[in-house]
């Protein structure tokens, strides 16, 4: 049986599933483009309540059109669902990151900071906070804008000022966690703090330690109950603060250290931190390198999981003192407040940056295809590990001489054929 919605948009396979709904393949019928379809069961015995879904593409009304933000095509009730038909995009960086064997280079975490960074601007300024920052809500683009970082799923954004008088919403504790994602929450969230401006930011520092690192002390953390959870990740986080940023380039320290120190209704510098980390790209040479250019699989500056032990051991030791050794999951939830658009000066919290580079308007680090956002390097596998399963990427070639002759080969493929012929691999294999 065939589903229509807006009398265009033909539902296809199940793509994602989760707590606030499912999201479906969808394709338009006139013009033959694939498209996202979002469904949430609506309850019958009130259709005019404001769901989670229909909040979520109100929003999705008010920033489309801004940078990185996806166009809703049509939205709607239809039957026993409230329906969102939105751009198809590409992988999620989540999923990237695992393509990557869980490391993303020094290069590959700039060109995405001066992106990410870009976009959480924006939606500040048009006055929510997303509340929910974590690598699956960022998702490439797909053709010519394959290389732009999109921000997804606003089910638990909200505002944060006051749409009448500018004011900002006051403080206010809870006696629970709030809301979001506990791997990437903010200390302030796990604490009960309303959201602000600052806890998507300090969400954005944990993701840009999880990608250079492979990951973060308190992953693994898990407990009985949820809110157990949130509490023994909220002491993990809270014993490790001064380790997170050990061994990393002391920019992403005084990045972690500016969100920390921001008050509840501090305006963050977004351009001053762009510029903090572009003034890293400029010093380590990330900037110089063409697009078809790539960095080492491992900075020397950036350590990685399995690197510099006494560090992983003080940062083991501190949070297995916090939580006793717990193992977590993360948790969703749902906002219900209703959101709407407005305006409001501030002054700005300047970031502690000197001699840094300027801020062009939109332009970017990145270009063109996934290739030249991402680094595709592997770091090297120990003899005792199992093999892992390759699948080709996109553009994943390399590119040898033999005979006198360039050719492409499959990089997978290459390391086959050198693991047949015994040839040792290397730490930089592209």
């Amino acid at each position: 049986m065939e589903y229509t919605f807006g009398g265009k948009y033909k539902l296809e396979q199940e793509i994602a599933n989760g707590g606030c709904g499912s999201v479906f393949l969808g394709v338009h019928t006139i013009a033959g483009k694939s498209v996202a379809i979002k469904l949430e069961a609506a309850p019958p015995s009130s259709p005019n309540l404001l769901s989670p879904l229909k909040q979520e593409s109100k929003i999705y009304k008010t920033l489309m059109g801004g940078p990185g933000v996806p166009w809703i095509m049509w939205s709607g009730r239809s039957g026993d669902y409230n329906v969102m038909v939105i751009d198809l995009l590409g992988p999620s960086l989540e999923d990237l990151f695992k393509m990557c064997n869980r490391h993303f280079t020094l290069k590959t975490v700039l060109m995405l900071a001066d992106q990410l960074l870009e976009r959480i601007a924006f939606i500040h300024s048009k006055d929510f906070v997303h509340r929910d920052v974590k690598p699956a809500n960022f998702v490439m683009g797909t053709g010519p804008a394959a290389h732009l970082a999109n921000v997804i799923d606003f089910g638990l954004a909200k505002k944060f000022r006051d749409s009448k008088t500018g004011a900002h919403i006051p403080y206010r504790e809870e006696d629970c966690h709030g809301v979001g994602t506990s791997l990437f929450a903010s200390i302030n969230t796990h604490l009960g703090v309303e959201s602000s401006r600052r806890d998507d930011l300090e969400s954005l520092a944990y993701m840009f330690i999880y990608f250079l690192r492979g990951t973060l002390p308190w992953r693994k953390l898990r407990a009985e109950t949820v809110d157990e959870t949130w509490d023994i990740i909220r002491d993990a986080k809270l014993a490790s603060a001064d380790l997170l940023t050990v061994g990393l380039p002391k920019e992403f320290d005084v990045f972690y250290r500016y969100t920390r120190g921001l008050e509840f209704d501090d305006l963050p510098d977004y351009d001053g931190l762009r510029r903090l980390f572009r003034g890293l790209a400029k010093r380590t040479g990330c900037l110089g390198q063409s697009s078809s250019s790539f960095s080492s699989s491992t900075p020397k500056s950036v350590p990685r999981e399995g690197g510099l032990e006494d560090l992983a051991r003080r940062v083991s030791s501190a949070c297995n003192a916090a939580t006793g050794g717990f193992v977590a999951e993360e948790d969703d939830e749902e906002l219900d407040e209703e959101t709407e658009r407005y305006e409001e000066d501030d002054t700005i919290a300047s970031v502690p940056v000197s001699e840094a580079e300027p801020v062009a308007g939109d332009e970017h680090l990145l270009e063109e295809e996934y290739d030249h956002v991402f680094d595709w390097t592997v770091p090297p596998r120990q003899s005792s590990e199992p093999p892992t399963n390759h699948h080709h990427r996109p553009n994943h070639h390399w590119e040898e001489e033999r005979e006198g002759k360039r050719r492409r080969v499959c990089g997978a493929c290459k390391r086959k054929a050198d693991r047949e012929r015994g040839i040792p691999r290397k730490a930089e294999w592209r």
